[in-house]
């Protein structure tokens, strides 16, 4: 339960970095909260949204690369506006799975097959799957590009305790600025291979009519924006909004009623 516990805030918190909403002094510690109101959709079918209250911060920008809100990173390059570094990061995908090992999926109509002797559950009753695959560390390299215009960000990561041998790769395109506030739009994709797609939303066939899923490779479309209203030197209105539009391998499994994944956070945040 602490390993879930832990796995849980650091990826409560992936959406709220230091780094995206310069609060963050280099060479310097960040230690923080926000306290608030927090809401996670689940595209998982028979699983609850997800409410949270409190986002940890805990950060560290240096020479020798980052380490914020569970992103670890060391640098290979930097030349002011480039960066080139080694990355690693926590799975995101575990997070809609939770501690629960059972999901209910609705099965499909009865064809025309002859399957008298199938034990056919009622139509209105779920069938439920064991499927609780775990959360994994993902490594490789991320590429950061910052210029008037905004900033490009890219990374390149792999399953790096074999839970999967799954690859991600994502995009992102956005900008900060300041108005009434610090800002930070940005917009993007995230690629995960057919490896990664089937280990959380594969399934096997478990009985004659439900025929098992291959996860496919799938793209995700990611929207998000930041906003911190300073109230203090040391604290402020955080909003947070994530939405995710889920790729076509992940929505047509069994395991999925939702396509569309909306994060939001309003609270407080406080640094020490």
């Amino acid at each position: 339960m602490p390993i879930r516990l832990l796995c849980l805030l650091l990826l409560l918190s992936c959406p709220l970095k230091a780094q995206d909403l310069d609060t963050l002094p280099a060479n310097q510690w960040e230690l923080g909260i926000a306290l608030g109101v927090g809401h996670l959709d689940n595209p998982l079918a028979d699983k609850g949204d997800i409410r949270y209250f409190l986002v940890p911060q805990l950060a560290y920008y240096g020479d020798w690369g980052y380490f914020d809100n569970g992103d670890l990173a060391f640098t290979l390059y930097d030349d002011g506006d480039n960066q080139l570094y080694l990355s690693t990061g926590v799975s995101e995908d575990a997070l809609y799975f939770g501690s629960w090992d059972r999901i209910g999926v609705t099965p499909p109509v009865r064809t025309a097959v002859d399957c008298t002797a199938c034990p056919f559950t009622p139509a209105d009753e779920p069938l439920y799957m064991d499927h609780n695959p775990g959360w994994t560390w993902l490594g490789g390299l991320a590429y950061s590009h910052y210029g008037d215009w905004g900033f490009l960000r890219l990374r390149l990561l792999n399953d790096m305790l074999g839970r999967h041998d799954g690859a991600f790769a994502s995009l992102r395109l956005g900008k900060a600025f300041t108005f009434h506030g610090q800002w930070q739009l940005s917009l993007g994709a995230d690629w995960k291979s057919a490896e990664l797609v089937d280990y959380y939303y594969g399934t096997e066939s478990q009985v004659v009519w439900l025929k098992g899923y291959q996860g496919r490779s799938a793209v995700d479309w990611v929207l998000a924006g930041q906003w911190l209203y300073p109230l203090g030197d040391n604290w402020g209105l955080l909003v947070n909004l994530h939405g995710r539009r889920l790729g076509s391998g992940i929505a047509n499994s069994p395991l999925v009623n939702d396509r569309t994944v909306l994060d939001s956070f309003i609270g407080i945040a406080v640094t020490f």
